[in-house]
């Protein structure tokens, strides 16, 4: 009923295929697996991006909170990154965590 996320394990490969040849589930209609989708949305931040190659953008809010917005991110479009107020730019999840910034809390 879903992808077999194969990079990681192949569990459940067999039952994918068996899905995907009748049909159900996800594969009722043409799809893209999240894994593309995101590519994707990090192929096209790029152009919009200083440097070209970081598009997670380290943003601080009104709380002094240092949050990170991947391009797939639901505010990720809206976010305005301003360096001179000490917001940046990352490469990475995990350099964006190691520098002390957190992922968005949705839904709070």
């Amino acid at each position: 009923m879903a992808w077999a996320f194969r990079k990681y394990s192949v569990d459940y490969a067999n039952l994918e295929e068996t899905a995907k040849q009748q049909g159900i589930g996800i594969w009722q209609a043409p799809t893209e697996a999240a894994w593309d989708f995101r590519a994707h949305k990090w192929d096209a931040s790029l152009t919009d991006v200083p440097d070209g190659k970081c598009p997670i953008k380290g943003n601080i809010n009104r709380k002094n909170e240092r949050i990170y917005h991947v391009p797939w991110s639901r505010d990720y479009g809206k976010t305005k990154i301003n360096v001179s107020n000490g917001e940046r730019w990352f490469c990475s999840e995990e350099e964006a965590l190691s520098a002390g910034w957190r992922a968005p809390l949705w839904g709070k």
